[in-house]
């Protein structure tokens, strides 16, 4: 993915986003966990549970096709 981050990064000009390529980071599962505290884990359960029914959003963590 980062080596195609010009053509599947978010396409967005701000001054906080500065690399396509830093977008990915690493790619590793749960790289961000340590970022979050409880409260943010629960706005994101919130949205997440908001945008679409629950087998969606389960395959879209957990999920292949």
């Amino acid at each position: 993915m980062r080596s195609r981050a010009g053509r599947t990064a978010p396409n967005a000009q701000s001054a906080i986003w500065r690399d396509n390529e830093r977008f990915f980071h690493r790619g590793t599962s749960g790289q961000w966990h340590d970022l979050l505290d409880d409260d943010d884990l629960e706005r994101y359960r919130v949205c997440a549970t908001a945008i679409g029914p629950s087998d969606v959003v389960d395959w879209v963590h957990r999920g292949s096709l």
